[in-house]
């Protein structure tokens, strides 16, 4: 053998080592939903570590991050697992997290039928109908049954029935309730039936019957002392007079069992709905355990590595042989993170994500499924909220929320206003001044409002520089004004204020005609489209040529910020929101500009307290306080899709919100959070609840009032409600729709 033979034999011996050593050494990504100084991620990054810790808000975000490929693994309870499947491509699960009782158990729990034989003499439910359902109840999100597994074996038996109805003077919600009525006799299917309360209580007494068989008729429910054993109440039910009842298959197993002649007399009902003496193969849901979802790419070099450090010690080895299995190892830090108290991990090879849920659950297969073809189109303004909004409307379906959420791309939110007038879309959470504007200009409609903390809501003020001599708003006449858009809240605001102190004529109109003859000059952007005839609206604005005056970022007095330069620049008074002036002196948008050159007009000129200086404490001169957002449609809608939208919002506020230890311990999707890296997608990040336009919260009510006390059209006493031809005939939709719900 030549010298350079053995050269070659060296390097690549060399390069081996390397290779093994890059191999041993190699620390696999988990996702961890905890901040990275968390004792668990300090543990996990541990020298001579495994697994290194990716700290990630929550099951969403570790999706995200394993589809971009920078975490390699995670661990995913059912739904969270079920949602990602219908995202993630190039995923493997390597393992699931099993009861350590129940290590032979394939699925978590497996939702099946049993039914009294005698009430079924065809053996086939699709030609038996009237029967007393028992059921575990709707909103048990808690115990890991989400509605759309609670309801799946009524939607099996009315979409192999055809009975399914998709009366259009009912809302989709009602729809289905008013079919499942029909399809059972006196039953007992408590719960939360919607999640909108008005609609929830006015379902259950149209559809009493459903609560017929409950021991607590009244409130549609189980016994209180029934209430941490739901499945053994609705066996109880059956008992006791019930023809069917829809349980987890142990409960049902367990009741055939101990039922003298239990085979006999009860069968499972298979989902072709035909009987079976076995539950083999009879089932409507199988729910997986949690499993561990990693890329394909490290799949095969992470699963039996992962088995090795999750697996029990044998009793003879102690601790000090395996030291990384004591407090504070990091192998104790990994099993403490992925397995739960009695639990043990079992390892899969290797299935794909989309067949490991499907084995069991009904996946979403395409937008357009949907049986009754209803939807709620709901407008998106940015590039980055389109899958985020993908995300809720899976979340929603898998979540058994109806009607279905269908998105709709548009340019901007502006655009999305724009597509909700022409109804193009049904909705969209604009910002209160795009609110402001669609109320105004575009005949929408505020159906509910963003609720966040005090720090995060709109307050407006008047601005004038801190050499100012204005005092008051009659000093104001003849000035020059800075708005940050045409008919925005600040541009509503000082239209009130104006009405109130009678500055500017009620029945000068348009109002832009007393806003004109008021102020020498503006910079209103947006004007010009609506007000050709008069220039001086934009005689400050910097902007030339097709930016002149437009409500558009070319413009560059447009919004709050440029409202701020318009008056730097030449005005005299700038109306705009407080936060959003001291969030641009924060992040220094405002160049060669500090607070101190401002101060803030109050409502009481004269008074010792006339002006303020710029500053958070300025907020005592405020003029309104309203909601930063809210959730647009059209105002003349049918009744019906207006119900529609409605219950589709509050039951995302209430599944997906932030009531997590209210409602759903492990839900699947927060959509108050960020997204892929990104903030206020969608909602803003501060949203903590989504209140109706008929809540007492004082600043939906103060925005509200805010748009009465500005009568529109303009030259109206006040904003009454004045009949029209359209609305008499919603209104006569409305009583119509009234009296067809209930049958």
């Amino acid at each position: 053998m030549g010298r350079t033979d053995l050269l070659l034999i060296g390097f690549l011996l060399c390069v081996s080592s390397v290779v093994v050593n890059s191999q041993q050494n190699r620390q696999f990504r988990l996702c961890v939903e905890k901040p990275e100084s968390a004792p668990e991620c300090q543990n996990l990054n541990r020298p001579g570590s495994g697994v290194k810790c990716v700290p990630v808000l929550d099951s969403t975000d570790c999706a995200l991050r394993i589809q971009n490929r920078t975490a390699d693994f995670g661990m995913f309870k059912a739904e969270e697992a079920i949602l990602a499947s219908h995202f993630l491509e190039s995923v493997a699960v390597i393992g699931d997290i099993r009861h350590e009782e129940r290590t032979e158990d394939e699925f978590s729990f497996t939702a099946v039928a049993i039914v009294n034989r005698a009430k079924v003499p065809s053996n086939d439910l699709t030609l038996t109908s009237g029967l007393s359902l028992c059921h575990p109840g709707m909103g048990l999100m808690k115990s890991g049954w989400s509605d759309m597994v609670l309801k799946e074996m009524d939607l099996t038996i009315l979409d192999k029935t055809g009975n399914l109805r998709c009366d259009e003077w009912r809302s989709s919600v009602r729809n289905e309730y008013f079919s499942i009525a029909k399809q059972w006799g006196p039953s007992c299917r408590p719960g939360t039936w919607s999640w909108d309360p008005v609609a929830d209580k006015a379902m259950k007494f149209d559809y009493n019957s459903l609560c017929e068989k409950c021991p607590n008729k009244g409130d549609c429910a189980y016994q209180n002392s029934d209430q941490n054993n739901l499945h053994q109440a609705t066996l109880n039910c059956l008992k006791n007079g019930g023809d069917i009842a829809y349980v987890a298959l142990d409960y049902a197993r367990n009741f055939i069992q101990s039922t003298p002649g239990g085979n006999q007399t009860y069968a499972y009902v298979c989902k072709n709905l035909t009987l079976s003496s076995s539950p083999y193969g009879c089932n409507f849901a199988q729910q997986p355990w949690t499993s561990i979802v990693a890329t394909k790419e490290i799949a095969r070099e992470l699963s039996p590595k992962l088995h090795e450090w999750l697996k029990p010690l044998e009793p003879r080895l102690a601790l000090q042989e395996a030291p990384e299995r004591a407090v504070g190892g990091w192998q104790r830090a990994l099993i403490d993170l992925l397995l739960e108290d009695y639990h043990l991990y079992n390892p899969i090879n290797n299935m794909d994500l989309k067949t490991f849920v499907g084995r069991g659950r009904r996946l979403k297969v395409k937008q357009d499924d949907n049986v009754c073809d209803r939807k709620v189109n709901w407008c998106v303004g940015e590039a980055e909220e389109r899958p985020k909004c993908g995300w809720l409307s899976a979340a929603a379906w898998y979540a058994g929320v109806v009607p279905e959420i269908k998105c709709v791309n548009g340019l901007s939110d502006r655009d999305c206003v724009e597509k909700v007038a022409k109804n193009e879309a049904d909705l969209v959470v604009a910002d209160i001044d795009l609110a402001h504007y669609g109320k105004s200009l575009k005949k929408l409609k505020p159906l509910m409002f963003v609720g966040t903390a005090d720090d995060h809501l709109t307050s407006v003020v008047a601005v004038v520089k801190a050499n100012s001599e204005i005092t008051s708003f009659k000093d104001l006449k003849g000035k020059k004004a800075c708005f940050p858009s045409y008919e925005g809240i600040g541009y509503g605001t000082f239209l009130r204020e104006g009405l109130n102190q009678t500055l500017i004529e009620p029945k000068n109109c348009p109002y832009s005609d007393s806003v004109s003859k008021f102020f020498s000059q503006s910079c209103i952007p947006g004007a010009a489209e609506h007000n050709k005839d008069k220039p001086s609206l934009c005689a400050l604005c910097e902007a030339k040529g097709q930016y002149a005056c437009s409500a558009e970022p070319g413009n560059s007095f447009d919004n709050d910020v440029g409202a701020i330069k318009c008056l730097h620049n030449s005005g005299d008074v700038a109306f705009v929101r407080l936060n959003e002036i001291l969030l641009a002196f924060q992040k220094n948008l405002l160049d060669r500009m500090l607070p101190a050159d401002f101060k803030v007009l109050c409502k009481n000129g004269g008074q010792p307290d006339s002006t303020l200086p710029l500053g958070p404490n300025s907020i005592r001169c405020s003029l309104t306080t309203v909601p930063s957002h809210a959730v647009l449609t059209r105002e003349g809608d049918e009744i019906n899709k207006e119900r529609d939208t409605h219950v589709v919002l509050n039951s995302l506020d209430s599944m997906f919100g932030l009531l997590e230890s209210n409602i759903r311990p492990d839900q699947p999707f927060f959509m108050y959070n960020p997204f892929a890296g990104h903030r206020d997608l969608i909602f803003p990040e501060s949203s903590s609840v989504l209140l109706s336009s008929t809540d007492k919260d004082k600043n939906v009510k103060e925005f509200l009032k805010l748009i009465r006390d500005v009568p529109r059209p303009c030259g109206l006493e006040s904003s009454a409600f004045i009949p029209k031809p359209k609305l008499l005939f919603t209104l006569l939709f409305a009583i119509a729709s009234l009296f067809f719900s209930r049958y």
